[in-house]
């Protein structure tokens, strides 16, 4: 190797490659870089909707081409990145500072990459705005299914009952009626709910127009079959003691009851059980019917009971005569207790009544059908007049003897010497 090296041809050869090849670094370093060419491409995008930016609350596109095409152009990385983006461009016509009538407005776009040349085909579209007009409607209420067997629906009552159609007057011309749905099938008692409203024609079509308010409430009587029934008040108690009950009224005499029709058909009579056992005064007390077992209602609710009560009072009637009922002619009867044979009753009842009460209308006897001789003690007997009753009854005591033959003569004697004066009174007469 060294005398390889060595050698002067050899050394030559060498140099001149080194020569060389710094030539060649320098002459590289004074040229110009060129990069290496991206490939570029073209996508193309059918129906992309153009949206539309205007006042919304005066006006309302009428006509719009709505669907374009776009072309785009640049490097196939950033084309097919574009692809992959969930929403990556929008395409929109600015209409807020036109008015109504039929205008031509360029397509404009954003949210593409700045490297994208961007075609829009066609550049410009046509639009027609229109004014929007108010129109006034009343609000219809339309039920579905049926409510509950025997159970009648009254009329909808829809709050506000008029609203307003919001939209061009090419529109509001053909709206015929704005109605909203409720669902009563099987509904047995009152319906409240709010409704979103439609718009529609003539046809029955429903309409795309704005409606204020877009809701309504409604409510909807439902009235179960009903039936007139009297009532009446049953005291399950008395009054206190020292008070009597003149009398019971009620404010009305029948109330409509509505229930099933099987309840109504047993149904004859509503019992009102009234307690008394507190009641020291007249007067009026409000009475809650109760709703019984599968009962809706009862109309009225309420009754008022009025209750008429007075105090009672006592006279008292002295030395009234005792009658004797039941004694044989062979026996004769003592007063023991008392011996004078008459007696004192205390009678109760009302003032005004008590007044008019005489001696007359009570009377007192005994009964000693099957007493032998000897003393006993036997139960009076007191009659008063209805209205009227006796503070307290007492035993007597009285002895029964035998009647001697003598007396029984010289009584028969009397008697008939008594029976001739009295005719002879009365022949004087």
């Amino acid at each position: 190797m060294d005398k390889f090296l060595q050698n002067n041809t050899v050394a030559k050869i060498i140099a001149i490659l080194l020569a060389l090849m710094l030539w060649l670094i320098v002459r590289m370093d004074d040229q110009p870089y060129t990069p290496v060419r991206q490939q570029t491409g073209e996508l193309t995008v059918d129906n992309v909707i153009v949206e539309a930016i205007y006042d919304e609350e005066l006006y309302s596109v009428a006509d719009i081409q709505d669907r374009v095409q776009i072309l785009l152009t640049g490097r196939r990385a950033l084309l097919n990145l574009n692809q992959l983006r969930a929403d990556p461009y929008r395409l929109y016509v600015d209409l807020t500072n036109l008015e109504a009538g039929t205008h031509r407005v360029p397509v404009q776009y954003e949210g593409f990459p700045s490297e994208l040349e961007v075609d829009v085909i066609p550049s410009h579209i046509q639009v027609v705005l229109e004014e929007k007009e108010l129109g006034a409607f009343n609000v219809q209420i339309e039920t579905t299914g049926a409510p509950r067997e025997g159970f009648e629906l009254g009329n909808p009552v829809v709050s506000p009952d008029e609203v307003h159609v919001i939209a061009p007057s090419s529109v509001i011309d053909e709206v015929a009626l704005v109605r909203g749905f409720v669902n009563v099938n099987g509904a047995d008692e009152e319906i409240t709910e709010t409704v979103e409203l439609r718009v529609y024609d003539q046809l029955g079509n429903e309409i795309d127009a704005e409606v204020s308010p877009a809701s309504v409430e409604v409510y909807i009587p439902i009235r179960s079959p009903s039936k007139q029934v009297p009532i009446r008040v049953n005291p399950t108690s008395d009054l206190p003691d020292g008070f009597e009950l003149n009398a019971i009224t009620t404010d009305i005499n029948t109330v409509e009851v509505f229930a099933p029709l099987e309840d109504l058909e047993e149904l004859q009579e509503i019992v009102l059980p009234l307690d008394l056992s507190e009641i020291t005064s007249s007067g009026t007390i409000e009475y809650r019917i109760p709703v019984d077992g599968d009962w809706i209602a009862v109309d009225p609710g309420v009754v008022n009971i009025t209750i008429e009560v007075e105090p009672i009072e006592s006279r008292t009637f002295n030395q009234l005569p005792i009658q004797v009922n039941g004694l044989t002619d062979d026996l004769e009867l003592e007063f023991i207790d008392p011996q004078s044979g008459r007696y004192d009753i205390r009678v109760l009842g009302l003032q005004d009544e008590l007044g008019a009460l005489q001696n007359a209308d009570i009377a007192i006897s005994i009964n000693v059908e099957g007493l032998g001789p000897g003393n006993h003690r036997v139960s009076l007997t007191i009659q008063v007049p209805d209205g009227f009753e006796v503070a307290e009854t007492n035993q007597l005591r009285i002895r029964i003897t035998e009647r001697d033959e003598g007396e029984e003569a010289i009584g028969d004697e009397i008697e008939d010497g008594e029976e001739e004066e009295e005719d002879n009174e009365e022949g004087g007469s």
